[in-house]
């Protein structure tokens, strides 16, 4: 009897001496290593997670089971809400590594769900201490969500495959969600690295979820969402990759999410002022979705810094019951497939938000289209001209035609621009019309204007198409090149500028390319990004030289070069050049 006392009297009298070792500071900011996969008990992750709870904190949960695993634990009852800061890092397993920009992690901890989702309706990780993180896990087949981020915010969720197998190919996705931020601000799910990306798929109502009026400031960027860990293949089918709802308000999604294979890829519902930019959204029945919404930004920044969305259904997706409503969005550029044997893409601003500003710059190859609620009308008489008065008058310039649809296209076979466009000059055009759902749209007589770019074809060499912008545009020069007698060179910037000129190529291939600098050593920089991530920099005095990149991944690429300055200071001919562009796709 007195043994089976003692027994049950362990618990507490654990407890205790915990409380007495953080009030003497033993096990504050603590290591605590799991080195088995029991539910419970010494070295297991429930007894790590008891411990690092009571301690001050912030400690480190890492592992050192013996084998080569991978290494499963599988609770039989729910973990333990996690209630201090705390890093929980599976990486630390010897053998485990982060995803590199070709290959996926290596993860060797896996949390299967499957012995407690028929008893309990619980997360696999559920934290509510805020400053947490989670790396190089595997979470999958728990009822509720893989992480649940409740109440307290500025965790980090990061590296981890979340509703699949060890080796990310297989799908076993958690009841209702991969990460669910409730309440919680400031978090960031992924990162700018391949080694912070998550894989999050087959989780059954969405791959992210933010909810509720305290979700914001919350980061969603750089994961594979519904892909397998290679991000080449659809892995399970689920309602939504990423939702946002419930005055969820000023969260980012991207840039640089892979989002693909469910039923919708982004939802935002009744939550405003949320950013969505510079994502890949491929296979989802129905793209995007907004109801109840407003002053949401679909795409910011540069004109080539929009989302890519495949087998987009019309230009006008939106009207057709993808949006419901038609003022959900605020200025922003999607570039869509517009004439796909042509590979024309187009930018495309959406809803109530300011017009392209003066000084934007494109090339005639290029397809403005713009989206407006002006356009909802029995009418919309669109004017085009050089002269800003005339336009703005309507009693001058081109009269493009009549529109009565609800999407105006400048530049396509129905409203191309008049012949003879002069590169450099700036050009104008007004739309007038009454809106017949909101006759006080502040984009009712409106100015838009553009200007129009030499084309850099020529000084690059190669067929692919440019556009040009920043705080001055590339030209094409013949004082200095590699190849051809020409090549193309930055604008010229003051400091705390840039210049950059961009392209798209689709698929995979290989780009080669020159390029040269002369500017200020480590502070004024050339610099080549790929898909907005940087891929090579030169500053200082570097003549010609070749570069060579390889890209694996399928769908549309941005390729852009830029040449930026800092606040102080100028060297050389503070320039960069760039000749000889060639891109060949992968057979």
């Amino acid at each position: 009897m007195a043994n089976t006392n003692l027994h049950k009297s362990l618990p507490a009298i654990f407890a205790v001496v915990i409380l007495i070792l953080v009030a003497q500071g033993v096990l504050a900011g603590e290591t605590f290593t799991v080195l088995n996969t029991n539910d419970d008990g010494p070295g297991s992750l429930r007894q790590a997670i008891e411990i690092a709870n009571a301690s001050a904190g912030p400690d480190v949960i890492a592992f050192n089971i013996p084998g080569a695993g991978p290494h499963t634990i599988a609770p039989i009852r729910p973990l333990p809400q996690i209630t201090s800061p705390v890093t929980i890092d599976g990486y630390t397993q010897p053998g485990a590594a982060p995803a590199a920009k070709d290959s996926p992690a290596t993860l060797l901890i896996e949390l299967d769900g499957i012995n407690v989702v028929k008893l309990h309706y619980d997360s696999g990780l559920h934290i509510s201490a805020g400053n947490s993180t989670v790396r190089g896990l595997v979470i999958n087949r728990f009822g509720n969500a893989g992480i649940h981020l409740q109440g307290n915010g500025g965790n980090i969720v990061e590296g981890n495959f979340i509703g699949t197998d060890v080796t990310g190919t297989e799908a076993r996705g958690n009841f209702r969600y991969g990460v669910r931020i409730e309440s919680a601000p400031d978090n960031r799910i992924g990162g700018s690295t391949a080694k912070a990306r998550n894989v999050i798929s087959d989780n059954k109502d969405s791959g992210v979820e933010i909810l509720l009026g305290n979700s914001i400031g919350n980061k969603v960027q750089g994961n594979y969402i519904g892909t397998d860990a290679t991000g080449t293949a659809n892995l399970g089918t689920c309602a939504h990759g990423v939702v946002i709802r419930n005055d969820a308000d000023d969260n980012t999604v991207g840039p640089d999410n892979l989002i693909r294979g469910h039923d919708t890829g982004i939802r935002l519902d009744s939550s405003n002022y949320n950013q969505i930019y510079n994502n890949n959204f491929i296979d989802n029945t129905v793209q995007a979705y907004v109801t109840g919404s407003h002053s949401n930004m679909f795409n910011l920044d540069r004109p080539v810094g929009g989302n890519y969305w495949s087998d987009w259904r019309t230009p006008d997706a939106e009207c057709d019951g993808f949006v419901d409503d038609p003022y959900a969005f605020t200025y922003g550029a999607d570039y869509l497939p517009w004439d796909r044997q042509d590979g024309w893409l187009g930018t495309r601003p959406k809803g109530h938000g300011p017009s392209p500003k003066d000084g934007d710059v494109l090339t005639k190859t290029w397809v403005l289209l713009s989206w407006s609620p002006v356009c909802h009308a029995t009418s919309c008489n669109v004017y085009f001209g050089e002269n800003f008065d005339d336009v703005a008058a309507g009693t001058g310039g081109t009269f493009l035609g009549n529109q009565t649809a609800s999407s105006l296209i400048i530049g396509s076979p129905g409203f191309p621009y008049p012949e003879g466009l002069v590169q450099g000059a700036t050009y104008y055009w007004r739309i007038d019309g009454v809106d017949e759902l909101n006759p006080d749209s502040p984009w009712k007589g409106d100015i838009w204007s553009f200007k129009v770019a030499e084309s850099l074809s020529g000084p690059l060499d190669t067929t692919l198409s440019f556009i040009t912008g920043g705080d001055a545009i590339w030209f094409g020069q013949t004082t200095t090149s590699y190849y051809g007698g020409s090549a193309a060179q930055s604008g010229d910037i003051s400091r705390s500028q840039n210049s950059w000129i961009q392209t798209i190529v689709s698929g995979k291939g290989t780009l080669t390319f020159y390029w040269k600098v002369s500017s200020e050593e480590d502070f004024d920089f050339l610099e080549f990004y790929i898909d907005d991530s940087l891929e090579g920099q030169i500053s200082h005095s570097v003549d010609w030289e070749q570069k060579t990149y390889t890209i694996a991944r399928p769908g549309l690429h941005i390729l852009e070069w830029r040449y930026i300055k800092d606040g102080s200071f100028d060297s050389g001919s503070d320039c960069g050049w760039v000749d000889k562009v060639e891109w060949v796709p992968a057979p």
